[in-house]
């Protein structure tokens, strides 16, 4: 397949990546780039390795080699070796190699083994479908039983919770490392957590209002935030909810008064949604 074949199967919000953008070797069917949001589909293609940034969807076939940054989606076939970051979905076939971060969710077939970086941990499974546990926190829910205690159990919005009682759209939960009931919140696939129901309600009104970012289209690695303004463009950016993100500043041993933009993605390294803070920032220091 020549490079501007491969082009036609290349994505960018659209467009096709410009040929420049990405690199294709004919003989070892090597596709690379830098670039992050893009969509790629080998579908009909067999043992080609692919590499790429952060948030790309990626389809290929059988004995293929991926390596992906964070919260990227991969379909591929069988006898696949599968390398990213966190926070992503996999669909893939029997006898594959997967090794990834915290916060995915993989469905696989028959005889994979998934290699869990932060925790070092390898996991086998067959013909089913788990989600990782957020960082650094070990283990896995698969059919809504936590692997570490039997116990049902959920991952919603990056944190790990017991379910207690479920009612409706509402879940009674106690959250991973803590030891008193709160809620937890779903309408629509979107999650709220609340210390109570109340709580959870309006930190959901919040979640699906607009997240207008524009505002803050002028700032830029040295801005100064106040903690308030930190906080409300990390929710913003990322979508967080109060709170998780309420939890992450409790844990900070030192809060900043004020810092700037730099220091809060530094900060937040991790949490919730973090790539999408880096993202949006290095978009704008390119512009």
């Amino acid at each position: 397949m020549k490079k501007e074949q491969v082009q036609q199967r290349t994505m960018k919000n659209g467009k096709k990546l410009a040929l420049s953008k990405f690199s294709w070797d004919e003989k070892t069917n090597t596709f690379a780039t830098d670039e992050s949001n893009v969509v790629l589909d080998l579908s009909e293609m067999n043992d080609c390795t692919i590499r790429c940034g952060s948030d790309c969807t990626i389809t290929c076939g059988d004995y293929c080699t991926i390596r992906c940054g964070s919260d990227c989606t991969i379909r591929c076939g069988s006898r696949c070796a599968i390398t990213y970051g966190y926070g992503c979905t996999i669909r893939c076939g029997s006898d594959c190699t997967i090794t990834c971060g915290y916060g995915c969710t993989i469905r696989c077939g028959s005889r994979c083994v998934i290699i869990r970086k932060d925790t070092y941990q390898v996991i086998e499974t067959s013909n089913s479908t788990i989600e990782i546990c957020p960082y650094d926190i070990k283990g896995y829910v698969q059919n809504g039983i936590y692997s570490e205690t039997n116990r049902p159990s959920i991952i919603a919005d990056g944190i790990l919770s017991e379910v207690i009682k479920t009612k409706g759209q509402v879940r009674k939960v106690i959250n991973h490392g803590e030891t008193k009931p709160s809620y937890l919140l779903e309408v629509d696939g979107v999650f709220s957590h609340g210390k109570t129901l109340k709580e959870a309600r309006e930190s959901f009104k919040y979640k699906i209002s607009s997240r207008d970012t524009s505002q803050y289209d002028g700032l830029t690695l040295e801005s100064k935030l106040t903690e308030s303004e930190a906080i409300k463009l990390y929710r913003t950016i990322t979508g967080a909810c109060e709170s998780g993100t309420k939890y992450f500043v409790e844990q900070l041993q030192d809060v900043p008064k004020s810092l700037n933009v730099k220091k809060l993605i530094e900060l937040t390294t991790s949490q919730f949604n973090h790539e999408m803070l880096v993202e949006f920032f290095k978009e704008k220091n390119k512009a």
